[in-house]
């Protein structure tokens, strides 16, 4: 991500638009497309660990069910073995999901940095896109992030 982030910085980030040259804005989007794939795949990453490290805090099966559900197992295992592809379920729906959102925001997709394409591109809507993130956010983070708080907040911490 940082190496996009030099991209984004060496082509306009930082500067005025109107000081950026066509050429520049175009090369400059191409490094935001490739940046905002690099994101989503990472935050979907960091969903997935963050599950494993609550896994080794569920109290109950219950929670480890919902753990594994998240992460896309369609069943707990007892050992970290490697998932294989029919257990896959819910976070790679996701991301799959996820990146097609970005992927697919404009078609053909190149109108994303091509600014000639994107005239006469069918793109979403700002409120679309906004709909679409939104309808993402409940279905993964609000459950990944509020279900865990009746255990932790009861969970013993070490004093200080």
């Amino acid at each position: 991500m940082f190496v996009c982030f030099v991209g984004e910085t060496y082509n306009g980030l930082g500067h005025h638009y109107e000081t950026i040259t066509l050429p520049e804005q175009e090369t400059f989007l191409k490094w935001v497309f490739a940046h905002s794939l690099c994101a989503t795949s990472a935050l979907c990453l960091v969903k997935i660990s963050i599950a494993f490290f609550l896994m080794r805090l569920a109290p109950r099966r219950s929670w480890q069910w919902f753990l594994w559900f998240m992460i896309g197992e369609l069943r707990p295992r007892d050992s970290f073995s490697p998932l294989t592809d029919r257990d896959t379920v819910f976070l790679t729906c996701f991301t799959i999901a996820s990146l097609g959102t970005l992927i697919f925001a404009c078609v053909p997709v190149q109108a994303s940095w091509d600014l000639e394409l994107l005239k006469t591109a069918k793109c979403f809507s700002a409120p679309t896109f906004v709909a679409i993130g939104m309808w993402n956010a409940s279905r993964s983070a609000v459950p990944t992030n509020t279900a865990p708080n009746p255990y932790l907040t009861t969970s013993q911490s070490p004093e200080s």
